[in-house]
């Protein structure tokens, strides 16, 4: 669902590609940069998928591990998409020191669908082990924990890839 939302939502790297360099001055660190970038988008992206989720919630039973799931899980889902395709943005919106300019090119955009989909690996694969080496009632709850445990480990990390690819960074004049 965040995968469709995103798109409608472009209040982040995405346009905001020529004011990079008016950022750089501001006096708040790249992280709080980035955390602003990626607040509003997935904020809405939220939104919609909470209204979403309260219709279903109407229409059918949720148990209550689903609704703990729902309400846990999305956010980081929701986080981890905009802050790959963010890194996308900023990617194309920037260049190295060497004034040599990226080309965006069809390649690198596949590339960032499927990372999109790479970045739940890690957290389902530890998630899909803990069930299979736990038993009893509680396997599907330390499931879940580890599912979201390092999923929002992940999301940390593209955060602070991406503050540190707004620190390094140069940004192009034509972006």
């Amino acid at each position: 669902p965040a995968s469709f939302l995103q798109p409608p939502f472009p209040f982040d790297f995405r346009r905001d590609g020529r004011h990079l360099v008016q950022f750089r001055p501001l006096p708040l660190s790249p992280l709080a940069i980035v955390l602003a970038e990626l607040s509003v988008p997935t904020f809405l992206c939220l939104l919609f998928q909470a209204v979403g989720v309260i219709i279903l919630s109407i229409l059918s039973k949720f148990d209550f591990l689903f609704g703990l799931l729902v309400v846990l899980a999305f956010p980081a889902v929701t986080l981890a998409l905009n802050a790959v395709w963010n890194l996308y943005y900023l990617l194309a919106a920037t260049r190295h020191a060497g004034n040599r300019t990226e080309s965006v090119s069809p390649v690198a955009l596949l590339m960032v669908v499927a990372l999109s989909f790479l970045i739940f690996y890690p957290a389902g694969w530890a998630a899909v082990e803990v069930s299979q080496h736990t038993q009893g009632p509680s396997s599907e709850l330390k499931a879940i924990a580890a599912w979201l445990a390092i999923q929002y480990t992940v999301d940390t990390l593209l955060v602070f890839l991406l503050a540190s690819l707004f620190q390094r960074f140069e940004v192009a004049r034509d972006s």
